[in-house]
């Protein structure tokens, strides 16, 4: 059996950049107010596995640009709303 547990890092209202700070929780929600480019910090050591959830409120607000190594199902990023 695995031990996982899920932690909100709620970042509020984003513009520029947005930070998916791994160590602040593995499901982050937030509100985007502008063209945002996403990265990422503090990912799992190396050889482990990790994964997050991301909830965007206003997502096609303006373009989001994914941090390297992005995938997506078919290749192609979500098309968002605002």
């Amino acid at each position: 059996m695995l031990n996982y547990a899920e932690s909100v890092n709620a970042l509020g209202t984003v513009t520029t950049t947005g930070t998916i700070d791994y160590s602040l929780g593995n499901v982050v929600t937030a509100t985007v107010a502008a063209a945002v480019s996403w990265s990422v910090t503090n990912p799992p050591a190396s050889g482990k596995c990790g994964s997050f959830t991301l909830i965007l409120t206003n997502g096609g607000t303006g373009v989001q640009t994914w941090f390297s190594g992005t995938k997506w199902p078919s290749g192609t990023a979500p098309t968002l709303t605002a």
